[in-house]
């Protein structure tokens, strides 16, 4: 990897028109530019429009799911590291930045993961409390699981080595929940997982939605059966693409 890599930023989408545009402003701030926005779209809004205007290219998933928007994006990633970052999060000035020193300073990492705030303008004032702790729970998993590489966590702003991602191949289009766990748990054969203390807007819409336990039971249960079976075909949320 070069001083200046070249970052390819995977999104993937579906009726993502409310969140999309402050996700791609907070990339085309960032202080290190070297990148392309590559989005893996099955939107029946107008989603794609918004997206190419704002200056990020554009996909058509196959079918529905986040898997199939990330791998048909990822086909046309030129970049030397891969981002997979949600459609609901918001990045900081120096996120990119921090990302690629952390690669250039560590040649053994493969994968690279962010912290999370949440975006609280979305917050209901009733539920601030709640979202707090569920943030704190994610962010303690997040940096004391590095050991795991992958297995049994699913994550939402993620930067790989774009030589590992290529021999991995592509996410599992079997799995509608915790795809991800599955794709980083093969990643994780290549190198080791780091985490670094930078904080990205995240979304606790599905919290919010559906409640902290019963968004919690609902990820223990698609991890564990992702794991178990390496397929998981249970509807997808009404909140997830």
């Amino acid at each position: 990897m070069e001083r200046y890599p070249f970052i390819s930023v995977v999104i993937p989408t579906k009726n993502e028109s409310k969140n999309i545009v402050r996700l791609i402003k907070s990339i085309k701030k960032q202080t290190y530019q070297n990148f392309e926005i590559l989005i893996g779209d099955y939107s029946t809004d107008n989603t794609p429009i918004i997206c190419k205007n704002l200056g990020a290219k554009v996909f058509r998933a196959k079918r529905p799911g986040p898997s199939a928007g990330r791998n048909i994006a990822l086909k046309h990633a030129k970049g030397d590291i891969i981002a997979f970052i949600d459609a609901d999060l918001i990045l900081r000035k120096n996120t990119f930045k921090k990302v690629v020193d952390a690669f250039l300073k560590n040649k053994d990492v493969v994968v690279v993961k962010t912290l999370f705030v949440p975006i609280w303008s979305e917050v209901p004032k009733e539920k601030r409390t709640a979202i707090k702790i569920a943030n704190y729970l994610n962010n303690f998993l997040i940096k004391n699981t590095d050991f795991l590489k992958g297995k049994l966590m699913t994550y939402a702003c993620v930067f790989c080595r774009a030589d590992a991602v290529r021999k991995v191949g592509y996410f599992n289009e079997n799995i509608n929940i915790a795809e991800d766990a599955d794709f980083y748990q093969r990643l994780g054969k290549y190198g080791r997982f780091m985490t670094i203390n930078e904080k990205v807007g995240f979304s606790y819409r599905r919290f919010i939605k559906k409640g902290m336990l019963k968004t919690i039971l609902f990820y223990i249960k698609g991890v564990i059966k992702t794991e178990l079976l390496h397929k998981n075909k249970d509807e997808l949320e009404e909140v997830r693409i």
